[in-house]
């Protein structure tokens, strides 16, 4: 906090760190229509921060909530030349959930 009232004075771009819960809690985060709510597989219905840039014509959206670890593994090593095989090989040794 001294950090930050020393350098509102100057001509800086500054300002403080939050909690998630201190965003969530933010009146400006709010206004802007920031919080979004996703349904998660697992965790059920979660609330996180949505997209925050904001274009008129091109609005950006929350459509699905964050994968899981290891979610698109495959598809992704699949993708960069690996055969199934090899992929299977790497999750039965642990390298790769």
């Amino acid at each position: 906090k001294e950090w930050l009232g020393l350098l509102m004075n100057e001509d800086t771009c500054v300002s403080a760190v939050q909690s998630l819960d201190e965003v969530f809690e933010d009146p400006h985060v709010r206004s802007r229509q920031m919080l979004v709510e996703t349904t998660h597989p697992k965790a059920g219905r979660v609330r996180q921060i949505g997209v925050p840039i904001k274009f008129s014509e091109t609005p950006g959206e929350i459509r699905r909530p964050a994968p899981e670890i290891g979610e698109h593994t495959e598809e992704i090593l699949g993708q960069l030349g690996y055969a199934s095989e090899e992929i299977d090989r790497l999750r039965r040794t642990g390298v790769i959930r």
